[in-house]
């Protein structure tokens, strides 16, 4: 269960420039789940997995250009 989720969760944790735990505060504000704590007990539900991929590359892309 949440293989998926989990990926998502480590790639934004991964791949933050700033404080990862605002990142991922983010993340589970825009998909409405808190994936940061609960990713693995979650099911990979195909709608929620795309959401919350759409979500991470959004956090990370606005990043990216608030630091140029």
């Amino acid at each position: 269960m949440g293989k998926e989720l989990v990926q998502v969760v480590e790639f934004v944790r991964g791949r933050a420039r700033g404080n990862a735990v605002v990142e991922l505060a983010r993340l589970n504000l825009l998909v409405g789940r808190a994936l940061s704590r609960n990713a693995e007990s979650i099911p990979d539900d195909p709608e929620l997995v795309a959401r919350a991929w759409v979500c991470a590359r959004e956090i990370l892309e606005h990043e990216r250009k608030a630091k140029r």
